[in-house]
């Protein structure tokens, strides 16, 4: 059972920098975090652990974060989808299911925002 103090988020994203970079910040503001590579990945954590949260990259090998989140939404699981990209994919992530959309570089004040909006639902 997730931590009612401490909401669990999952970071899917097939950059290693990325998922540190992440893992550290979320982290520290505390969050407990796991990670995955692939949405392939984080779909067999999905089956085995429940979620506040979830930060999919959108460009990623095996399963994309655009297929992540169609997933994750017929499965009926109930988490917050943020959806990130170097490129504007917001359009195609939002029509997926996701809840919000970061472009990479990623802007953590834009971040700390959605999780404060997060934290208040």
């Amino acid at each position: 059972m997730n931590d009612p103090i401490r909401p669990t988020i999952l970071i899917v994203d097939d950059d290693r920098r990325i998922r540190m970079l992440l893992t550290d910040f979320l982290s520290s503001t505390g969050y407990n975090v796991i990670t995955a590579q692939n949405g392939r990945e984080a779909l067999e954590i999905l089956k085995e652990k429940s979620f506040d949260l979830l930060i999919a990259d959108v460009n990623m090998p095996e399963m994309d974060g655009i297929a992540l989140t169609r997933k994750v939404r017929d499965l009926d699981m109930s988490m917050v989808i943020v959806g990130m990209s170097v490129d504007d994919r917001k359009n195609d992530i939002l029509k997926a299911g996701a809840d919000h959309f970061l472009l990479k570089p990623l802007d953590f004040r834009h971040l700390k925002s959605i999780l404060n909006s997060f934290s208040k639902e």
